[in-house]
């Protein structure tokens, strides 16, 4: 199995993180529409793969028995636990800090009843990372949980202001040029993204959500997923007796 991260993304993506005073209060609006699909049950088990500061996480606080919030920043880890704290939440909820070199994420089997992760797997960098993060996470999906995941497309700014690699992958060096390099992942259509998704899962709904403004573009393409119950085989064995 591949990577779980791109550690060139890694590194900056931390170094961005160093001393910055900036926050996000509100949550993904996608995710607050979509909530009474991802949550089937009350009371989840849930994960927040990518959990920056936290406002997603925060969300869903009302609908969860436990959080697990995760990420490669020490910096977002610390900020998401404060916001916690700052609740006082009564959910069980834990940081954890993802190495990106590891092959495996750090959860047993079938934990999860839902996995979100947002505004992440273009950072991915690669088909083949996204790829072994999705089956990461069937493997710690609960036979019949949700997934909640985002890409972004050619119309965002990390197509738009790149250079193209072919295989839908961009060099971005930020809106004005001058930003040190990042290959980021940003498949042409909603249905390419699905193509990759559904090879693990079961595809519920899929979506675009986009918007240009002034010098900033978004353009994600949306999934939600489920886990389908893995039929057990049964044999039937018939002895025949002489009487």
């Amino acid at each position: 199995m591949g990577k779980l991260s791109n550690q060139n993304v890694v590194n900056h993506y931390i170094k961005s993180h160093d001393g910055d005073k900036s926050d996000k209060v509100y949550p993904n609006l996608m995710l607050i529409r979509s909530r009474n699909l991802l949550l089937e049950n009350q009371d989840i088990d849930l994960l927040d793969f990518g959990c920056g500061y936290g406002a997603n996480a925060i969300s869903m606080e009302p609908y969860s028995k436990s959080i697990t919030f995760a990420d490669t920043s020490k910096f977002a880890i610390k900020r998401t636990e404060e916001k916690f704290i700052n609740l006082q939440s009564k959910v069980n909820h834990t940081g954890v800090l993802i190495n990106p070199e590891d092959s495996q994420l750090p959860f047993l089997k079938e934990k999860f009843d839902v996995i979100m992760s947002l505004s992440l797997l273009s950072l991915l960098s690669s088909p083949e990372i996204v790829t072994s993060v999705l089956k990461e996470f069937h493997r710690v999906l609960k036979p019949g949980g949700r997934l909640f995941v985002d890409i972004n497309g050619p119309e965002s700014e990390f197509a738009y202001y790149s250079e193209y690699k072919g295989k839908d992958i961009y060099e971005y060096r930020g809106r004005e040029g001058n930003s040190e390099p990042l290959n980021v992942f940003c498949p042409k259509s909603v249905e390419d993204f699905s193509k990759l998704v559904g090879k693990h899962f079961s595809i519920l709904e899929t979506g675009i959500t986009t918007h240009k403004l002034l010098k900033f573009r978004e353009q994600e393409f949306i999934i939600i997923a489920k886990k389908i119950w893995k039929k057990k085989k049964f044999s039937i064995c018939i002895h025949y007796y002489k009487f």
